[in-house]
């Protein structure tokens, strides 16, 4: 049976890019695609030009199924990634990782009282600095990715995912400010100090492991979602 050449499979990658899909490891799953079934008609029906068979093969796609391909495909990789961030999430509470945990809440409900004690927002202005440097890391990490795709090295799927992830930060840390304090400087109640100590544990918590443990762990969290990874 009439195979692909090699100069044939790159012209495959070629064609699926041109089409909108610029992530490798879905490009390697449509050129196999494609690939199969221009062999499949060389086999039966021996035509021997590789365009007509790809345009033959390419019309039995339906209308902006690359797309829709694309689509199905992150929404799966998104399940895995958010359930590797639970993962890495809840080892923050179990031992040793736990005491960190308590650690980081009493702190926290310790600048409460501070503010309570001596009638400045301490919190308020560690939670801006805090953000500032988040905003640093963010915007350093979407620059790397950016400076990766103009190189036009391979980009896999869910490293888009690990690397865009970090944008999510911003919003909770803005979100966090919002608990303003509703007496001035004497800041919240008692209750409330402790609900907010628990609230924001939880922030730095899941806001250190998307900045940095998961970038962190990349090479090795892509390598065991893609055998092929060092291989491209």
């Amino acid at each position: 049976m009439k195979q692909l050449s090699a100069e044939q499979i790159d012209q495959l990658y070629i064609f699926v890019q041109n089409n909108g899909v610029h992530y490798y490891d879905l490009q390697t799953e449509l050129v196999d695609h494609l690939a199969n079934h221009i062999e499949s008609q060389w086999a039966y029906h021996q035509n021997p030009d590789f365009n007509d068979a790809l345009s033959f093969a390419y019309s039995g796609f339906e209308k902006n199924s690359f797309t829709t391909l694309v689509a199905a495909r992150t929404k799966a990789l998104l399940k895995k990634h958010m359930r590797f961030v639970r993962s890495c999430f809840v080892s923050f509470f179990t031992f040793p990782k736990l005491i960190v945990t308590v650690a980081l809440f009493f702190s926290l409900h310790s600048i409460f009282l501070l503010d309570a004690k001596f009638e400045i927002p301490f919190f308020q202005l560690s939670m801006i600095a805090i953000q500032m440097i988040c905003a640093g890391i963010i915007k350093i990490s979407a620059r790397n990715f950016e400076k990766r795709l103009k190189r036009k090295e391979k980009v896999w799927l869910l490293e888009q995912l690990v690397y865009k992830s970090t944008t999510m930060p911003a919003t909770l840390f803005i979100t966090g400010i919002s608990f303003q304090f509703t007496d001035n400087f004497n800041g919240p109640g008692v209750v409330a100090q402790w609900v907010l100590s628990g609230i924001f544990t939880l922030v730095f918590l899941h806001n250190y492991i998307v900045l940095y443990v998961i970038p962190y762990r990349a090479e090795e969290y892509l390598r065991d979602t893609y055998p092929e990874y060092d291989l491209v």
